[in-house]
């Protein structure tokens, strides 16, 4: 099925209730249910069409994909966001809170995570490959 708005996707995501598509420019487009802030544009508002999530206008996004109540992606620089429901500390923000807006993904030392080179997300968790071999 084309989807009415979008031009050419490179990336495409499916949760539970959100879809989420990355086109060449770089720009994150998300929409279906908004519940948790799953979807990123900041509140927790349904969208029944493909919505640029303004907040990540500044990145590239490289690649995004969906878990039940939360997103996650990479950006062509290597930096990873997470957002949606954090109560099994998927957004890896270390307090098991909730985002409705992408936020920049931390080590605990407080040094920021990338550059990544590949994600995978599941239900409630989030994991990825960093360009230097660690991963999680």
């Amino acid at each position: 099925m084309r989807v009415p708005g979008l031009r050419q996707v490179v990336w495409v995501a499916c949760g539970a209730y959100c879809t989420a598509a990355v086109t060449a420019d770089g720009k994150l487009w998300t929409w279906g249910s908004g519940r948790g802030g799953r979807l990123g544009h900041g509140v927790e508002a349904n969208c029944d069409q493909p919505t640029q999530v303004a907040s990540l206008d500044t990145e590239r996004v490289a690649q995004v994909a969906a878990g039940d109540t939360h997103m996650a992606c990479t950006t062509a620089e290597g930096g990873v966001y997470c957002w949606g429901k954090g109560s099994h500390g998927q957004l890896g923000e270390g307090s098991g809170g909730s985002s409705a807006a992408p936020q920049r993904v931390c080590l605990a030392s407080g040094e920021r995570l990338g550059p990544a080179v590949q994600g995978g997300w599941g239900d409630d968790s989030t994991g990825g490959l960093l360009a230097d071999g660690r991963g999680d």
